[in-house]
């Protein structure tokens, strides 16, 4: 089993539920102008199946912030960052495209029962990342 890269980034095209492939498209042509290394994975959130992509880079922020841009470009609420730190735990962030505060959290599990709220990866399989939203 692959293991998930040390610093990626979960981006989509899709709004409201609805996959609109030409927007998906257009992202993946953005992401490949920008030179990110990508994949097209397969998340379910809440219930919603969507296509998006995991996009690998150096962790550092302004790749972070290029990829919010393209995130508030292709409308989306919401980019999630994970990276390892020098300590070698997994911190992850749910950066939202308004003035919502940032979700944050840490580890991921590979699982391949989960049922929802998971990415599925072609290599390394369904995932999740931890995430601690407020009550």
């Amino acid at each position: 089993m692959k293991v998930l890269p040390p610093h990626f980034s979960m981006i989509s095209a899709q709004t409201s539920g609805e996959h609109n492939e030409a927007a998906h498209q257009q992202l993946k042509n953005d992401l490949k102008k920008h030179g990110f290394k990508h994949t097209e994975v397969a998340g379910h959130y809440g219930g919603t199946p969507e296509k998006s992509y995991m996009v690998e880079h150096s962790g550092h922020e302004q790749e972070k912030a290029k990829i919010e841009d393209l995130g508030r470009k292709h409308k989306q609420e919401s980019v999630l960052h994970s990276s390892v730190n020098k300590n070698g735990t997994r911190e992850n962030t749910l950066k939202y495209s308004d003035k919502r505060p940032d979700v944050t959290g840490s580890g991921h599990t590979v699982d391949s029962k989960a049922t929802d709220f998971y990415t599925e990866h072609p290599t390394i399989g369904k995932f999740q990342v931890g995430l601690n939203f407020p009550e």
